[in-house]
């Protein structure tokens, strides 16, 4: 339902742009003396105009030239297929991409001497300068004590967040990509969509 409305806002959105745009390409024709001749200049800009409206929001969305539907990143191969037909050219080729493996935050409380170690976002350690180490569990309000197992959400919600200590660890692999290129006219630069296990995954 999140997807449908975004894509439903985007497209009033758009439709907006695409508006002031083809008013903008009209315009430009109604200044010169006779307006169904085309110069060379004047297909340029009006080429040019459809390419903003296509491409002004490339980042998260696509129209397909032969259909006017939009994609977006997210949809599978099929779907995009579908939408705006074979491609000009397709190429495969691989990619190293980072990966998130391990995120650690160390929570420090001064005034209870009180510091907590998140390890994705679970509490796994707990640690009391002022007490034993029976105590590490420890009350972070009168009423509320905090215990490993407990997610990030909870000692926030009970004790605050601290200027965590971070210690991230990453790992790189290799992907394959497969990239269409659409043009759909000479005069305008193409646009590349790059997929990766069977799902769009960026534009450019």
């Amino acid at each position: 339902m999140e997807k449908s409305f975004m894509q439903g806002f985007h497209a009033f959105d758009t439709n907006i742009l695409v508006g002031c745009v083809l008013c903008f390409s009209l315009h430009l024709f109604r200044i010169y003396p006779v307006f169904t001749r085309f110069s060379s200049m004047k297909r340029t800009l009006f080429s040019l105009s459809l390419f903003i409206v296509s491409t002004s929001l490339a980042a998260t969305s696509f129209m397909c030239p032969k259909t006017y539907t939009y994609i977006y990143p997210g949809d599978d191969i099929g779907q995009v297929l579908k939408a705006c037909g074979k491609p000009n050219q397709s190429t495969t080729r691989t990619a190293r991409v980072r990966e998130m493996t391990e995120n650690t935050q160390t929570w420090i409380y001064p005034a209870n001497g009180l510091s907590v170690v998140i390890q994705n976002g679970v509490v796994t350690k707990l640690n009391h300068s002022k007490a034993s180490a029976t105590a590490a569990a420890t009350l972070c309000t009168a009423a509320h004590a905090i215990a490993i197992g407990m997610t990030e959400a909870n000692v926030a919600y009970l004790c605050g967040t601290p200027l965590p200590v971070n210690q991230v660890q990453y790992q790189y692999r290799n992907v394959e990509e497969t990239v269409w290129t659409y043009q759909s006219n000479p005069t305008i630069p193409s646009t590349q969509l790059i997929f990766r296990d069977q799902r769009l995954y960026a534009i450019q």
